[in-house]
């Protein structure tokens, strides 16, 4: 017995010995530095905590450059899948992204850009999950949690404890871990496609408004600028479409629409199309009225959790502009909301979804879906 137990004992005092002369010089370079910080995890990639955009491109001579004061003064960009903002307290550009797919995204957007390159170089910008209230949260918490080196010092002990327990135990440690392995739960797919409820009638609207169907009218194959056609990609000038003949002329049709767009600025493809620069293009016409962001959330909230702010414009004579996702992977799609009853439930002009439809419909019906991410209200000047 005594022979199984002296080889344990000896590599327990040898790996007690290495830790004692880690924590001695983590004492040390506390007591040297003077204040320490603890740096938080800012954001989250794939790979190594955050990816940059593709670096080493060379742009024409012939594209003029934006300045840091030109660039910034466009900010926030919001695409389907990113946003583009400037942190003050990182000195930095944020380009918040779901996935690597959104990156890609992103990337194929600053070559898109090219007027954009001097300034999202790689060391001016972090890709990351996170936006930038997030990242300016996470360093507000790390001010907070600033230590003394003498809070240091206590800290690492009560660290070294807790280690040194785990080493005394590790041989149990790693027994019970070892019958635990084949346990771990198998992850669940969810639904490709949202089931909607069966919904007996229509919701009665406080008003009534133009519609058009991105995929059930006249317009289904009328291109886009940029490819693709109206029924394919168009939901967002679709939308639009809507609110300038309900409120401005009713001659404004999906083509029409898409042709003042275009001329705009306003990129339209098989990639959709950008709320940001749909919200510029329709805040600057002159004849609307638009108010600033309602929702901004990259991760999507819940009817549940946006229907009484929402109802707040409604009751006021607004409308609302709203990008969602259907799906929690994506999915994104633009539609017009133009009422909330006081069930709840939120009543739009949706250009797809709506389609052989008497509008509005309850947009509810795919409950949890859909997930708002983004919105403004609109109204006539």
């Amino acid at each position: 017995m005594i022979k199984k137990i002296l080889p344990i004992s000896i590599f327990v005092l040898v790996l007690v010995f290495i830790i004692l002369l880690g924590l001695q010089n983590m004492i040390n370079k506390s007591g040297s530095q003077g204040t320490s910080n603890i740096t938080p995890t800012l954001f989250q990639g794939r790979q190594t905590g955050g990816s940059a955009p593709q670096t080493g491109k060379s742009y024409s001579t012939s594209v003029k450059q934006l300045t840091s004061q030109e660039l910034q003064k466009k900010l926030p960009i919001i695409a389907p899948d990113f946003t583009l903002d400037y942190s003050n307290r990182l000195q930095k550009y944020v380009a918040t992204v779901a996935d690597e797919e959104a990156t890609n995204s992103f990337n194929d957007w600053i070559d898109q850009n090219p007027s954009y390159g001097d300034e999202l170089q790689a060391q001016n910008i972090i890709v990351a999950q996170q936006s930038v209230q997030e990242l300016n949260d996470a360093l507000d918490v790390a001010d907070k949690n600033k230590m003394t080196p003498e809070k240091k010092a206590v800290d690492d002990a009560k660290k070294f404890t807790s280690l040194l327990n785990t080493i005394v135990n590790l041989p149990q440690i790693l027994l019970q871990s070892s019958s635990l392995m084949n346990d771990s739960p198998t992850p669940t797919k969810s639904p490709v496609e949202p089931t909607p409820k069966k919904q007996t009638s229509n919701p009665t609207p406080s008003k009534s408004y133009t519609y058009y169907s991105q995929c059930s009218g006249p317009y289904d194959s009328n291109p886009l600028p940029n490819g693709c056609t109206v029924c394919e990609a168009g939901c967002g000038p679709t939308s639009v479409a809507m609110i300038l003949s309900s409120y401005i002329d009713k001659s404004l049709t999906p083509p029409k629409t898409i042709e003042m767009m275009d001329k705009a600025g306003v990129r339209i493809g098989c990639y959709g199309s950008y709320i940001s620069e749909i919200y510029s293009y329709l805040r600057n016409r002159g004849d609307l009225k638009v108010s600033d962001f309602i929702i901004p959330s990259e991760k999507g909230l819940t009817a549940k959790d946006v229907a009484r702010d929402l109802q707040g414009y409604t009751k006021s004579g607004w409308t609302v502009f709203v990008l969602a996702n259907f799906k929690t992977d994506g999915g994104g799609h633009y539609f017009w909301v133009t009422d909330v009853n006081d069930s709840g439930d939120i009543l739009a002009y949706d250009p797809y979804y709506g389609k052989q439809q008497t509008p509005p419909i309850n947009e509810n019906r795919y409950t949890p879906a859909p997930y708002y991410r983004y919105a403004f209200a609109v109204k006539k000047s």
